[in-house]
């Protein structure tokens, strides 16, 4: 943000949060409270405002000196109590889509100015012109990514490098392009994106021709695996609202964090070598499965991890409680391992299926399923954050429940519990996965066609499939 002479960072998804899905939120009072220009300039006003003012506008060069002299004088006078005067917001919580009045009312912290805070420790998250919404998207929710832009961060080049690399001929790095405009066509060329055949008359694909699909995120998933009352049941967990997903049932995962190779050393059971010959990536196979367990972790609680004698890691509050930490990014995930004298159980994990995201979606995600038995000692429980609801379930219970409405399911996770709703116990399903994996998984991308004057979606091996080869 920019006033016309000072700039600092705006963290809109955290902000958002603020105001309108966290539990207690306080929408900006942070920032009202702790501004130093919080207050009203007038000729009439206080003189040590008026003068403060004048020089920060006019002194531009003594503001390395003056700065601190006046954030501690602005703290000391008391500015940094809240001023409900200047408050121009509703504390309003968002509940089944429906803006209520708070049920467990609202933060009113003022400063504490005893608490140290050390700056270099602190994560920002950037939202750089490819993270930002489509620019013809108005009316749509758009949902940020902090863990995505926390990780743009590292993207960032100083004036020096970028002098630099202009200098030097370079190309435009990825980030400073923004997100192109959604368009719809009826069909396009295929042999732009390395597919021979289309039947264009069964296809729709949703992306603006001659424009690339946005790339894919890497993505990692488990499903969690439990016997009983001789059925096999998986756990399944309901995403938030406005979240991608959202207020849909599918299994606990998420995005590869840039500094999943901090963890490599801290992992059991798979070598780079066999991660990526069975991912089929020429490198960082093991960011996939330090991800799948991580997410794992911070959404439902569940660790497969081994302490040195090689037992599971427990499900003590202190480990729960240092899931939040992690989940926030306030501690780094190899940190915790390795404070925790934790392994990462990584030949519990069976890699089972690869989908991405249709080309024309403007956020995308390349997820690897992965099937893992519940550890022992363990209980599962949501964040109350990204997942709102947690439950075990057969993989027929599911599919019925998307049949009468009463779950939402993505395209995907339909499809992989009809795969897997053929089995009764963990052993046949780790067979079948083990199988597969050892043929090679195909990653499935789906494309939506028209039949009977309908849209579906179809993936690579349906009859309808309009493409000779996967997408």
């Amino acid at each position: 943000m920019f006033n016309g002479y000072e700039m600092w960072k705006l963290d809109a998804e955290r902000c958002a949060r603020y105001r309108l899905t966290n539990q207690r939120g306080l929408a900006c009072g942070r920032c009202m409270k702790t501004c130093p220009l919080n207050k009203v300039v007038t000729w009439d006003g206080p003189i040590a405002t008026q003068i403060a003012s004048w020089l920060g506008i006019n002194a531009r060069w003594a503001k390395p000196y003056l700065v601190p002299i006046a954030t501690w004088a602005d703290d000391w006078l008391g500015h940094g109590i809240r001023n409900p005067h200047k408050k121009w917001w509703l504390d309003l919580e968002i509940v089944d889509g429906v803006c209520v009045e708070p049920r467990k009312g609202v933060n009113k912290r003022d400063l504490d100015l005893t608490r140290f805070i050390d700056a270099k420790t602190q994560k920002i998250a950037y939202y750089n012109a490819n993270l930002m919404p489509p620019p013809n998207s108005h009316g749509m929710p758009q949902i940020p990514n902090r863990k995505e832009a926390i990780a743009a961060g590292q993207l960032l080049e100083t004036p020096d490098e970028a002098r630099a690399r202009v200098k030097a001929g370079g190309a435009k790095p990825l980030h400073y392009v923004p997100t192109p405009p959604i368009a719809r066509i009826r069909a396009v060329t295929g042999g732009q994106y390395g597919i021979q055949s289309l039947r264009e008359d069964r296809i729709e694909v949703e992306f603006v021709y001659g424009i690339s699909p946005v790339p894919a995120l890497p993505s990692a998933t488990v499903v969690l695996l439990r016997e009983r009352e001789n059925s096999l049941e998986l756990l399944m967990v309901k995403r938030r609202a406005g979240d991608a997903f959202g207020d849909s049932y599918a299994f606990p995962g998420g995005v590869v964090d840039h500094d999943e190779s901090d963890a490599h050393g801290r992992i059991d059971g798979k070598t780079a070598d066999d991660a990526n010959a069975e991912l089929h990536l020429p490198e960082d196979g093991l960011d996939y499965y330090s991800a799948a367990i991580r997410e794992l972790f911070e959404e439902t609680g569940i660790l497969l991890a081994r302490d040195k004698d090689g037992q599971w890691a427990g499900d003590s509050p202190e480990l729960q409680a240092l899931r939040i930490e992690v989940d926030k990014g306030r501690l780094p995930w190899s940190e915790f391992l390795e404070t925790q004298g934790l392994r990462l159980a990584c030949d519990v994990l069976h890699y089972f299926a690869h989908w991405e995201t249709p080309l024309g979606k403007h956020k995308r995600w390349s997820t690897r399923f992965f099937l893992g038995e519940m550890p022992t000692e363990q209980n599962a429980t949501h964040d109350g954050s990204e997942v709102t609801d947690i439950c075990w379930l057969t993989a027929n219970q599911a599919l019925a429940g998307s049949r009468d409405g009463s779950m939402k399911l993505p395209f995907p996770t339909i499809r992989n519990l009809k795969n897997m709703s053929a089995f009764a116990t963990i052993e046949e399903i780790i067979d079948w996965a083990n199988a597969r994996a050892q043929e090679g998984i195909i990653r499935l991308c789906p494309i939506r066609v028209q039949e009977n004057g309908k849209s579906k979606w179809t993936v690579w091996g349906d009859d309808d499939y309009p493409a000779d080869e996967p997408l």
